[in-house]
């Protein structure tokens, strides 16, 4: 994460990594605070108090970690999330527009729409003819057992997946 933010330290293990935002073990809590992907300075408003985060001491589902990823798309990508969600995964798929409220959850799919997802989780990431991402990366996404301070080796969670 640090490498996607100039002002975040680098080696501090307060910064938590992209896998801990996804898997729930990036010790940041709540849902949408601070307005979330749609708040311009939402990766300085968490930096602010990052000296008191304690990644991978507890699983505890929360959607910051989602939010802090989409920022890191917009600094890395230089493009909102909401349009690398259209450009790259939305459209090509074939969707109409889908209203998104914030990178954790809020999207606004149809059914057929939810359908075609589950189709591309079922398929490694691809659907059709078009591959979205690498098998072995897709792999990586799968549940893994995670070493979780509070609870020893005993939570199994995936990036997203099920």
């Amino acid at each position: 994460m640090a490498d996607s933010f100039p002002d975040y330290p680098k080696d501090d293990n307060c910064v938590p990594t992209l896998r801990q935002c996804f898997t729930h073990t990036s010790g940041l809590t709540g849902h949408s605070d601070f307005g979330g992907m749609r708040n311009s300075h939402f990766e300085s408003v968490i930096l602010n108090a990052i000296d008191v985060n304690r990644p991978n001491q507890k699983h505890a589902y929360s959607g910051q970690g989602y939010e802090l990823v989409a920022k890191a798309m917009e600094i890395v990508s230089g493009k909102c999330a909401v349009r690398l969600y259209d450009e790259h995964l939305f459209r090509p798929l074939g969707f109409g527009d889908v209203p998104m409220g914030n990178a954790s959850s809020d999207g606004h799919c149809t059914a057929m729409e939810l359908a075609i997802l589950a189709q591309w989780i079922a398929n490694d990431g691809s659907y059709g003819r078009l591959q979205f991402i690498r098998p072995e990366t897709f792999n990586q996404l799968l549940p893994e057992p995670l070493q979780v301070a509070e609870q020893g080796n005993v939570v199994e969670e995936g990036i997203g997946l099920p």
